[in-house]
């Protein structure tokens, strides 16, 4: 979350925090310390076909899928790229 809004959920990547290695959705544990790197799927896994598979439901979120793009105004966009060079 940044600033109360989401800006990230699956199918986006998540890493580990220490070793930088992507941590799969079954190896991931509670307080954990993780970075996600928000990265726009491929076109064939936005359809509505591939999000009933991989997209936030087929984990039991509520929240629906939405495209980086979509996800935030280019202010937020920009302060966010500022955020993840700052702590890497």
């Amino acid at each position: 979350m940044l600033d109360g809004k989401t800006v990230a959920i699956n199918p986006d990547l998540i890493l580990d925090r220490e070793t930088g290695e992507a941590i799969t959705t079954e190896t991931l544990r509670y307080g954990q310390r993780v970075r996600v790197l928000r990265v726009s799927p491929v076109p064939i896994m936005r359809t509505p076909e591939a999000l009933k598979v991989i997209g936030p439901a087929a984990f039991g979120l509520k929240e629906d899928y939405t495209p980086i793009e979509n996800l935030l105004g280019i202010e937020n966009l920009n302060r966010m790229l500022w955020l993840v060079r700052v702590s890497i």
